[in-house]
């Protein structure tokens, strides 16, 4: 074979290796790595529900790792004379975390389990729930030089009526440990979290001022949250 000859064909195996690689580049290359399985946020605790007397409200447990597509299949309470739980997920508007929520009939305990599918995979998350009476977890709840404890005897929330900038500190009852206070604004829809307790707020109207507490029970942390509503 003659030189030119061999040289002609080495140049159009590289050329075609070349040209095989830039494709290659161009192709999209598609990940298998797993993706987070959809759990229930605290599956690894027990959650407790400080409930009233008279309160019969939907209450919610969140889910972690939602992805579009993924169909909630089966939502089971172990105790249905505790609490039922509606079979679908739902999307808070503003903060855009998904959640199922509870229909409480009785103090007690029950364990919720959600089966859902994601595309041909099916996944199983559970999480105990217990329901406890409700007392105030509060010794002193002081905006100003007003204590409003007393309001939340009977109840997580109250209403109050005052206004300017005043100094909130709240202070626990029985083991309960202040975490942080937040307040919520009706007229603009704006929250804030994790305000240092005893900081100085401005008492708008519509304004809801609450504390975020926490106990131990047995080898659990729990939480609960009490507020006061600016009515005037």
């Amino acid at each position: 074979m003659k030189k030119s000859t061999v040289t002609k064909n080495l140049k159009r195996i590289l050329a075609s290796m070349i040209a095989a690689v830039f494709i290659l580049a161009l192709c999209p290359v598609t990940s298998y790595a797993a993706s987070k399985a959809p759990t229930l946020r605290d599956a690894k605790s027990t959650i407790y529900f400080w409930v009233t007397d008279n309160d019969n409200s939907n209450l919610i447990l969140y889910l972690d790792n939602i992805k579009k597509g993924d169909k909630l299949i089966s939502a089971r309470s172990s105790n249905t004379k505790v609490a039922t739980v509606q079979p679908k997920i739902f999307t808070q508007k503003i903060t855009k975390e998904n959640y199922v929520r509870l229909t409480r009939k009785a103090k007690g305990s029950t364990k919720i389990t959600l089966k859902i599918k994601r595309q041909n995979k099916t996944y199983t998350t559970s999480q105990n729930v217990k329901y406890l009476k409700y007392s105030n977890p509060v010794k002193s709840f002081t905006i100003g030089n007003k204590d409003y404890a007393k309001l939340l005897n009977k109840n997580f929330n109250s209403t109050i009526k005052t206004s300017g900038k005043k100094k909130v500190t709240v202070k626990g009852m029985n083991g309960w440990k202040v975490l942080w206070l937040h307040t919520y604004n009706y007229d603009t829809g704006k929250s804030v979290y994790g305000i240092k307790n005893g900081s100085t707020i401005s008492m708008s109207k519509n304004l809801q001022i609450g504390a975020r507490l926490e106990k131990t029970i047995g080898k659990d942390k729990v939480n609960v949250s009490v507020t006061l509503y600016n009515i005037r």
